[in-house]
């Protein structure tokens, strides 16, 4: 897995979370304080940003840090190669 997967995966998870704030999904959210919602689709929608929320919260800046590691890997071991050198010649088994 590629560090820019792995934070598109990211950014991915934290787009619904962007995308319920504009839609004026947080004053749904109420249920969390025990309110009755009015309707049933303000009820799919608290439940729908509290997910969001979670997967916000909880799951992007993991998937970040993730991301950030393998960078950081990738450029670690790429950077101990040096580029154009030939590789050692194997020994040659025969006599």
């Amino acid at each position: 897995m590629t560090a820019r997967l792995v934070l598109a995966a990211a950014v991915l998870a934290a787009l619904p979370l962007v995308l319920l704030e504009l839609a004026g999904a947080r004053s749904d959210a109420a249920v969390l304080s025990g309110q009755i919602p009015a309707t049933l689709a303000g009820g799919a929608a608290g439940l729908a940003y509290v997910l969001a929320w979670f997967a916000a919260v909880l799951l992007a800046p993991i998937l970040a840090l993730a991301a950030a590691l393998l960078l950081l890997s990738d450029r670690r071991t790429s950077a101990g190669a040096s580029p154009g050198t030939p590789p050692s010649p194997r020994a040659d088994p025969r006599p």
